[in-house]
């Protein structure tokens, strides 16, 4: 296996070990984003409920509006015919149609109170969802841009580990090779010494 594939396996699997250890910043600023969406859908749908029920109550009193007008106009037709019985009966019927319509008029005005709570509420979470995702992009465009900084630093550190690790072998292997020459030059001066000696007998 060449250097440089050493290298690559080595900054490979350093940095699937910071994967391991760390949880992915990305991830995690999407995932607060999906929650912040998530909360201003579930408003949305919020104000669409509250918005119905006001709507039904602006109906409803409309509606007892009319119901009060024509039953006070009923008994006063029924006071110019004499009928004093029936005027009372009508303005018996009037007073409760008036104080039912007292109450949907309160139920009313909380419901308009609490819509207009809920519409502060979205549009103040709307400019919080867009604030965030641009804190969030420019948070992704500088984590990007780090991490490509720490890939290069550890391909950078892990090129120069394996340099030096080769260096270190080449250093050890041209001892081995002065010790060979070393050792066979022994063995020559060995021979030639033997050589002489049995010339000398």
């Amino acid at each position: 296996m060449g250097l440089f594939k050493r290298t690559a396996k080595i900054v490979q699997a350093t940095i699937e070990d910071h994967k391991e250890k760390q949880l992915d910043p990305a991830a995690e600023l999407q995932a607060v984003y999906q929650q912040l969406i998530m909360q201003t859908s579930e408003i949305k749908r919020m104000i669409g409920e509250v918005a119905f029920a006001h709507q039904q109550l602006v109906h409803e009193a409309e509606s007892l509006e009319r119901r009060v007008d024509d039953l006070e106009n009923e008994a006063r037709e029924a006071l110019s015919r004499g009928d004093e019985d029936r005027a009372r009966e009508l303005l018996g019927k009037r007073r409760k149609a008036q104080d039912k319509l007292e109450d949907v008029k309160a139920r009313e005005k909380l419901l308009r109170r609490k819509l207009e709570h809920l519409q502060d509420a979205e549009e103040e979470l709307r400019d919080q969802v867009l604030a965030f995702r641009d804190r969030r992009d420019e948070a992704e465009s500088r984590l990007s841009a780090a991490s490509a900084n720490l890939a290069l630093q550890k391909a950078s550190e892990a090129m120069t580990h394996a340099g030096e690790k080769a260096l270190e072998s080449a250093r050890d292997q041209a001892r081995m090779a002065e010790a060979r020459v070393e050792m066979s030059e022994s063995i020559d001066d060995q021979l030639e010494r033997l050589l002489r000696e049995s010339k000398e007998r």
